[in-house]
């Protein structure tokens, strides 16, 4: 975002883009129901607003 912009070189953001560059930036969750995720339990990724 431009909030940022300033912190890269040429002002070029969109590199941590998830949508330009999947698994090249953060990402940050929710937790809907306390428990433990295990290796190989299933996820569900939701975009904002669903």
């Amino acid at each position: 975002c431009n909030t940022i912009a300033g912190s890269f070189q040429r002002g070029w953001f969109s590199r941590v883009s998830q949508r330009l560059y999947p698994g090249w930036s953060r990402l940050y969750a929710r937790v809907i129901n306390e428990g433990e995720v295990k290796v190989g339990d299933a996820v569900i990724h939701l975009c904002a607003g669903e």
